[in-house]
């Protein structure tokens, strides 16, 4: 009597947990109904292999919700885990993915469909997964409507009052990064996250593969960070600074990126004496509630 008490407790876990993902993958997903409407539209294998690969990206969005949506409600050591959870289903996925390519022998059309589709399947149950998880802690079917409150008058005068730390010497003393390492060394030296790192987006090749994760957004305080390295040409970061004032801000900039002999400050923007192709810049703007930096490299 005592072994089936004991017991009782986990069967009934692993029996609600059973219950609650099968409740999950089983109802209709709007996606599978948009699926269905895509395929009935685009015809033959080549239509098919369009919408296969168009609803992998669709499902792929789903799990950077659904996983940005755990990471929020989780406590550090369940962070940590799913975390490691989805880098190493990553890894999976994409080695599915290559050896799906890697079978020489099935070609044409018809084989890429058939391989699309399966790739699509292997998204799709990630994200139905991540969502029963989500489920399970929440008992919620869909995310809340997130509906941002408008910043009050009183954020402007706030504005001056919010300054930021002046770096120190020691902040110098090692070699100088280029100019969008060094706001990021800046900001781990004197600030600390307030919330998990953000995924954004997924990169991918023309053919889906390999996936990375490539655009991600950290928060510090009322200072945000986006990283953008989808596209392979290079890298794009966006800093956005709240409640602090466009002056305080440049001050800073301005003693992390200094004039020399191959850099300049023209204005708000900071960059190349000499323009070219292929050149980076550091560029200061502000906006009704914000200032943004922008670090951003011209095309050929």
């Amino acid at each position: 009597m005592n072994y089936i008490k004991k017991i009782a407790p986990l069967l009934l876990t692993i029996f609600v947990f059973n219950v609650s993902f099968s409740q999950v993958e089983q109802n209709n997903h709007r996606l599978d109904n948009e699926y269905k409407e895509c395929c009935n539209k685009l015809h033959g294998d080549y239509g098919a292999l369009e919408c296969a690969n168009e609803f992998s990206q669709k499902w792929d969005k789903e799990i950077l919700k659904y996983y940005n949506a755990l990471m929020n409600i989780l406590d550090t050591n369940a962070q940590n885990n799913l975390k490691q959870t989805e880098d190493q289903w990553m890894k999976y996925r994409n080695m599915e993915y290559i050896f799906s390519r890697s079978l020489n022998n099935m070609q044409g059309t018809m084989y890429s469909r058939i391989r699309a589709q399966k790739n699509m399947k292997i998204v799709r149950a990630r994200a139905l997964e991540l969502k029963s998880y989500y489920w399970i802690i929440t008992e919620e079917e869909e995310l809340p409507s997130y509906n941002p409150i408008k910043a009050i008058d009183s954020t402007k005068q706030q504005k001056n009052n919010s300054i930021l730390p002046t770096p120190d010497t020691t902040f110098f003393n090692n070699p100088k990064p280029i100019a969008e390492n060094i706001i990021e060394k800046y900001l781990r030296a004197y600030f600390e996250p307030t919330q998990p790192t953000k995924l954004i987006t997924r990169g991918r090749s023309e053919y889906g593969e390999p996936v990375r994760n490539c655009h991600q957004e950290i928060i510090y305080g009322n200072i945000s960070v986006e990283t953008n390295s989808c596209d392979m040409m290079g890298i794009e970061q966006t800093f956005k600074f709240k409640n602090y004032a466009f002056e305080e801000i440049k001050k800073i900039l301005k003693m992390l990126l200094k004039d020399n002999e191959h850099e300049i400050w023209n204005g708000n923007k900071y960059g190349p004496r000499e323009e070219g192709a292929g050149d980076c810049y550091t560029e200061l703007k502000e906006s009704e509630d914000q200032v943004i930096i922008s670090y951003y490299c011209v095309g050929c």
